[in-house]
This record gives C-alpha cells, structure tokens and sequence, in this order.
C-alpha cells in the first residue's frame, strides 16, 4: 500500500508517538487495529517518538538525514 508521495520518497519519518507506533490507541489490545507508519508504508521510516516529541530531536533527525544519508536504524526505527 502507499500513494505517489510515498513512492518517490527515499526514506520517511514519522513524527510523535501515535506516528512511530500507534500511540495509545494501539496500546492494550489493540482493538483499534491502529499502527505506526512503518506497518502502513513499506519504506525505511525514522521514528521520532514522543507526545509531544521534543523539537530538538525533530531538527536532529532531519538535519542528519539530509546530511549523511539513510541512518542506521535499531529495531524500534529509531538510532
């Protein structure tokens, strides 16, 4: 599944916790049937967790990404 924006994208991040994971609406059960980006896209996704996340972080990852490339990611999508 995706759209034309997803498909020309080279990697996407996915801003927040209800982004990354499914937030609490996942949490429990799941009986929302709700999940991160990374389950809906098939792309590399960077997460950036968080409610709300930290700004910092939002500029850290970005900046790396448009420096040095696609980072190495650990389980969870995050470095």
């Amino acid at each position: 599944m995706g759209n034309k924006i997803s498909d020309s994208a080279k990697a996407i991040i996915a801003v927040g916790q209800c982004a990354a994971y499914g937030g609490i609406p996942a949490a429990a059960g799941n009986y929302t049937g709700a999940v991160g980006v990374q389950e809906y896209i098939k792309k590399p996704v960077i997460n950036i967790p968080g409610c709300p996340p930290h700004p910092d972080w939002m500029m850290a990852r970005s900046h790396m990404f448009c420096l040095f490339g696609m980072p190495e990611l650990d389980l969870y999508g995050v470095r």
